[in-house]
């Protein structure tokens, strides 16, 4: 079980310190397996005091900064190092798909490979950039978020995460040089290739196996965790639209029409998501059809390729808690069809 699962248990001041912890944490890069912990042990101790009626002060002191530097600890050289360098990885990543595509425009105009030249050098000042944004954004974050009550994980991520889009493109935009695609395409790949490696002997050290699988019964109780919480917060939503009716004097919602007020919430939101699938893959190809009639099919070609390689995982990022709730709405849904039950008898 995750702290999450729990979280909503706490109440009041109580949810203040574990909300203000969690941010700490993310502003600390904690890995995300000793987050969790920490913080499980943090909602923990918190709900153990909220039964008992305790005075927050009392538990953890006058000092909320200090409480949270205490309890969650601070990241080492090396550790800060460390997600450093993964980051690095997905950068080396998107570099050698960017040197393929390069390859192929050079091939398609008959010329040699290996005379292949890239103008993609901006990107590694441009990821650069973006890695010394969220260094920045910790700094300045850091002394502000116990002062500031609003401040919150998903404000401070929006910020960073602008900062980061916008000083990058800017910087890939007015910075570039050029370097030859072969000479990039290897150090890239050597970067991957020794990733790859380090964590595989990290993985045998720690598992006994060089890569690392989630076991079907881990995977079985993640999903039976994530249905109950879903489970609960429907029950909660439930309860509050009725209590919103009743106060206007209208009558309660049967249980019948919320299943279908599910339904109908799942069934829009996978709608949303395909226009928006549709509407970002038209950008593409009005880019590319432009680029092909204006001035020639083979760069129409490679800006298809960037384009795709570009978009498609920011896409997937920002659409990932949409489709997680999709899958679990309608793993709930299926399952209340074959138990014949609703959302709130529903065993799981």
């Amino acid at each position: 079980m995750k702290y999450n699962e729990i979280s909503h248990l706490l109440e009041g001041e109580y949810a203040t310190v574990l909300k203000k912890a969690e941010l700490y944490s993310f502003i600390q890069n904690t890995p995300v397996k000793k987050h969790d912990e920490v913080l499980m042990d943090l909602t923990d101790f918190l709900l153990t005091a909220q039964k008992k009626n305790r005075p927050v002060k009392d538990v953890i002191g006058y000092d909320i900064e200090a409480f949270c530097r205490e309890f969650v600890g601070n990241n080492s050289l090396s550790s800060r190092l460390s997600r450093l360098l993964q980051g690095l990885f997905y950068i080396a990543w998107l570099v050698v798909i960017l040197c393929v595509f390069d390859f192929i425009a050079t091939a398609m105009n008959g010329k040699p490979i290996i005379s292949s030249v890239s103008e993609i050098g901006s990107i590694i000042i441009g990821g650069s950039c973006g890695f010394l944004i969220t260094v920045i954004t910790e700094a300045v974050f850091k002394p502000l978020f116990f002062k500031w009550k609003k401040l919150s994980s998903k404000l401070y991520f929006a910020v960073m995460l602008s900062l980061i889009l916008i000083s990058g493109t800017l910087t890939g935009i007015l910075l570039s040089f050029s370097i030859k695609t072969i000479y990039l395409l290897s150090a890239a790949a050597l970067y991957i290739i020794l990733c790859i490696c380090f964590n595989a002997v990290r993985n045998y050290r720690e598992t006994g196996c060089f890569f690392r699988s989630k076991r079907s019964e881990e995977k079985d109780a993640k999903q039976s965790a994530e249905m109950l919480r879903y489970q609960y917060e429907f029950t909660k939503d439930y309860e509050r639209k009725n209590n919103k009716l009743s106060k206007k004097g209208k009558p309660k919602m049967t249980r019948s029409a919320y299943m279908h007020h599910i339904e109908d919430h799942n069934r829009k939101t996978r709608i949303y998501l395909y226009v928006l699938y549709a509407l970002v893959f038209a950008f593409v190809a009005v880019n590319v059809i432009y680029e092909g009639l204006t001035n020639n099919w083979y760069e129409a070609t490679l800006l298809c390729g960037i384009l795709l390689v570009a978009e498609i995982p920011v896409l997937l990022i920002f659409t990932y808690l949409f489709q997680k709730s999709i899958k679990i709405r309608t793993r709930l849904l299926k399952l209340c069809k074959e138990k014949n039950s609703d959302i709130f008898d529903l065993e799981i």
